[in-house]
């Protein structure tokens, strides 16, 4: 005998556990509520996924990527749903790419970019009051740098006249070189060495290397302080001195300001081994601003002061610079 159908439909849910049911409901209560949208958050950051709910204060949705996500509602910019998800998934990853292509393009510009720089100077005074005096100062800084490696090439010219004599005519040089151990670490080797000359000192010609050890007790990308020790010596072609063995303790400084202003000096002491009484003194500083944005430019405010304890016959212990100068980058 056949059944009637209504009769066999409701046996069959008769049989058929509440659970089931209840989870089925939930289900396609979920998938209906459940939209697909793309969510824009401050920052230009897009979250992709599908929206469980939202409040006055919140937003819930479920990311492939990143599970069940809890949006505040004042970090969200706007929500985008329907045919707008695939245009908005399109922008994120077309985003995205430019992203990485400039990130490559900077890593390959960095690369490529020379390790080589340099600035020249030149400052001028004129005078013509109680007397004619003029001064005039040149300058050459050329640098070296790499991850492990520094090298920096300095030189400058005083020349002075007053009323009719030369009162100042010299020049100073330094060349300095350094191996890190590492790339981000404090250890460094050094070697160094200056020569100076100078028309009205007894010796004339000194000249002074150097090398040991540097440890850096700050080494970011705006700000190096670095201390030194050392040995080496100094050699005066006519001065009391001939030769004396000296030690080194000098303590450097690298400070970019801002992208217009910046900062170097150093102190560098080095008294004889043996008489620590007799020693050389040297101080450095320089101070630059850029003239300007995309300016080759820049105006440089530099001290320049080397103390001997024993400067020889009718010499004196202070030969101070304090020199003001338009520099050139290149």
């Amino acid at each position: 005998m056949k059944l009637p159908f209504t009769v066999v439909a409701a046996s069959i849910l008769a049989a058929t556990p509440l659970s089931l049911l209840a989870q089925d409901a939930t289900d396609a209560s979920d998938g209906s509520t459940a939209n697909e949208v793309v969510v824009s958050v401050e920052g230009g950051d897009l979250i992709h996924g599908k929206l469980v709910s939202e409040s006055d204060d919140s937003i819930v949705l479920v990311s492939p990527v990143l599970g069940t996500v809890t949006l505040p509602r004042d970090r969200v910019v706007s929500i985008a749903g329907g045919a707008d998800v695939e245009e908005a998934k399109a922008q994120q990853a077309a985003e995205q790419a430019k992203q990485a292509e400039a990130a490559e393009a900077a890593a390959k510009s960095a690369a490529e970019a020379s390790p080589w720089k340099g600035t020249a100077t030149v400052g001028f005074t004129y005078s013509n009051a109680t007397t004619i005096t003029s001064s005039l100062n040149l300058g050459l800084n050329v640098s070296r740098m790499t991850e492990l490696n520094q090298l920096i090439f300095e030189a400058k010219y005083f020349y002075s006249y007053d009323d009719g004599a030369v009162t100042d005519n010299d020049v100073f040089a330094n060349v300095d070189e350094t191996y890190f151990f590492s790339k981000d670490g404090p250890w460094s080797l050094f070697a160094s060495g200056t020569y100076q000359w100078d028309q009205f000192e007894q010796w004339e010609h000194r000249v002074s290397p150097y090398g040991g050890v540097g440890y850096a007790f700050v080494r970011s990308d705006d700000l190096t302080w670095t201390g030194r020790g050392g040995a080496g010596g100094t050699w005066e072609d006519q001065g009391d001195r001939g030769f004396d063995p000296q030690f080194l303790f000098q303590t450097t400084v690298d400070w970019t300001i801002d992208e217009n202003q910046g900062l170097t000096g150093s102190v560098k002491f080095a008294p004889k081994m043996t008489q620590f009484e007799n020693y050389l003194l040297t101080v450095q500083g320089n101070y630059r601003v850029r003239l300007g944005k995309d300016t080759p430019f820049s105006l440089n405010l530099s001290l320049l002061n080397i103390y001997d304890s024993q400067p020889g016959p009718d010499g004196t212990n202070n030969d101070l610079k304090l020199v003001v100068s338009l520099g050139y980058d290149f």
